[in-house]
């Protein structure tokens, strides 16, 4: 399954598991507003992801700070660590 939206990136909501296209310029600004929070942090995946050569997650870095912390299972699984929060996956080259 290919996760990639025509722009070449994808926001995994953690509260529904749903993928959305992120179509927006990869900057802190979309960022902090598809995300949800005012800190991000970069992971790399522990996997392929398909559709993506050199992919990273951005994550919600202040996400446990949150009074009921949702586990992203798909982001977890994809970078083999628990990850809490929305995550846009995108190569690792649109992030300046």
């Amino acid at each position: 399954m290919t996760i990639k939206s025509a722009k070449g990136s994808i926001l995994i909501e953690a509260a529904t598991m749903k993928m959305v296209a992120f179509d927006d310029e990869i900057t802190l600004e979309n960022l902090y507003k598809k995300i949800g929070c005012y800190l991000v942090e970069v992971v790399y995946p522990a996997r392929k992801v398909s559709g993506f050569q050199n992919p990273i997650l951005i994550c919600d870095e202040e996400a446990l700070y949150n009074n009921n912390p949702i586990l992203n299972m798909m982001a977890s699984m994809i970078a083999g660590q628990p990850i809490h929060g929305n995550v846009v996956v995108c190569e690792s080259e649109d992030f300046k």
